[in-house]
């Protein structure tokens, strides 16, 4: 399935505490601490947006209660960044 190397993978409740650990734990990643300077800053934007969006977006149910959960992951796959973000919404406004 050619050449893959995920440095982002999460699926659970996302809170500011949350992010804060995940971009903290991406940081240290190989992968992404491979990729050139430019390259690494624009996926970190990307990320904190996507996970702040999630934080702000998300229906506010128990998660227990709900089968969908927010979910992000982020990975290199044939020279390519790839971000793949799932977040559970309300159809209400």
């Amino acid at each position: 399935m050619g050449n893959m190397k995920k440095f982002l993978e999460y699926t659970g409740p996302v809170t500011y505490k949350t992010i804060d650990h995940l971009l903290k734990d991406l940081k240290k990643t190989e992968e992404f601490r491979a990729l050139y300077k430019t390259t690494a800053r624009r996926v970190y934007a990307i990320l904190v947006e996507i996970l702040e969006n999630i934080a702000k977006h998300s229906i506010t149910v128990s998660f227990g209660d709900s089968p969908y959960q927010p979910s992000i992951s982020a990975e290199i796959k044939n020279d390519k960044i790839v971000i793949h973000a799932e977040n559970p919404v309300s159809q209400q406004q």
